[in-house]
């Protein structure tokens, strides 16, 4: 009993060590500016993912609960939401939500909604699924179907946690060279630029910077949220799941592939 009291506290020392190395960087960064912001530094989240993902499954719930907690940090929500994405039930949520797309774009609208649940089971946090929720909700209560699974209350719900994490993506940087935002799907950059900056965006082009990959915009219209002549995005959790989603359907082509038969 002593071995395993000794074992857990070794355990609970070391989480809470990487948990403070995590918010000592960014409140670090968040002093540099004239905003506050909080540079997203993905290899310590990716150790903190290793060593305990259980702390961001725990964060993640706390996000998302139907009260919103407005007692949690800003360095734990950005963990929450880019933690998530390192977590082994994240996999496969790009191309699901590729195949909720077309099912969308086809007007399969119970398909699409169906598909978006299980989504947002293994991934409540993601900001594309949650955008989906939003819209597939508004259809159904536009519809004509007598039968309504959603809510008003629902729809706050889901558009209140969009909110929150457009929010935390806001916060990851200034939208400059030297601090761009932090984005984890090219989907995430519009919604900013969309529903949270209220900016047009003109030309496009992707560029590599001190070592990480970007994305950046002209600014065509600016707005009272956001001034500058361009705008840069953080790419580089994009390209890995981009990766990965590449890989994961090689893999499925490989398996589904028949092996000629034998005689």
């Amino acid at each position: 009993m002593v071995f395993t009291n000794l074992k857990y506290m070794k355990t609970v020392k070391k989480i809470f060590f990487l948990l403070f190395l995590f918010m000592s960087f960014c409140t670090c960064n968040a002093q540099e500016s004239k905003r506050p912001y909080y540079r997203v530094n993905w290899k310590q989240i990716d150790s903190i993912a290793n060593e305990n993902p259980d702390s961001i499954r725990g964060l993640v719930k706390r996000l998302t609960q139907q009260t919103i907690d407005t007692t949690m940090t800003n360095e734990e929500r950005i963990l929450a939401y880019y933690g998530s994405t390192y977590l082994p039930e994240h996999k496969g949520v790009l191309y699901d939500l590729r195949k909720i797309l077309f099912n969308m774009r086809d007007r399969e609208y119970e398909d699409a909604l169906k598909r978006n649940i299980e989504v947002l089971k293994r991934a409540p946090l993601d900001l594309n699924a949650l955008e989906n929720m939003v819209m597939l909700i508004r259809v159904e209560q536009n519809s004509s179907s007598k039968h309504k699974t959603y809510t008003d209350d629902d729809l706050r719900y889901y558009s209140n946690l969009m909110d929150v994490v457009v929010k935390i993506v806001a916060s990851t940087g200034l939208g400059s060279e030297e601090d761009p935002f932090a984005v984890t799907s090219i989907r995430d950059e519009y919604i900013l630029m969309y529903y949270y900056l209220e900016i047009k965006y003109g030309n496009q082009g992707f560029n590599v910077h001190d070592g990480y990959s970007v994305d950046y915009f002209g600014v065509k219209e600016k707005s009272d949220k956001y001034s500058g002549d361009i705008i840069v995005f953080d790419t580089s959790r994009v390209l890995e799941l981009e990766n990965e989603d590449f890989l994961q359907k090689k893999a499925k082509k490989k398996k589904n592939k028949k092996i000629p038969a034998t005689n």
